[in-house]
């Protein structure tokens, strides 16, 4: 990889999923005591996050498949859901494929060496 500044928006994404990454870890030690399996799944979902985070943050080629994979699984989820009735699931349709759109702009794609 070349030496390269890392783009604005690629931060704030790292940042967002050592948040979300955070307070999964805290809700999987809550959850430990009532429900062991929830617990276990959302420490490992938060220790994920936490790693993609690293990976978006230090710009490394395999942490830009894994946000496109994830904002494509958001994507689905929420199309599930609009269907289902639940409309405001439009709002995280939006932000997917804002979100999408910009992991393939140019910059970005650069940044990534893609």
């Amino acid at each position: 990889m070349t030496t390269t500044e890392r783009p604005l928006g690629v931060s704030i994404i790292a940042v967002l999923n050592w948040i979300v990454g955070v307070l999964a870890i805290i809700a999987g030690f809550g959850a430990l005591t009532i429900i062991p399996l929830l617990g276990i799944v959302s420490l490992l979902l938060g220790a994920f996050a936490i790693y993609v985070g690293y990976g978006l943050w230090t710009l490394l080629d395999w942490a830009w498949m894994v946000a496109v994979i994830l904002q494509l699984l958001n994507v689905i989820s929420n199309g599930f859901q609009l269907l289902s009735g639940e409309l405001s699931a439009v709002w995280g349709l939006i932000i997917s494929f804002i979100v999408l759109a910009y992991l393939y702009s140019t910059d970005v794609k650069e940044a990534f060496d893609r």
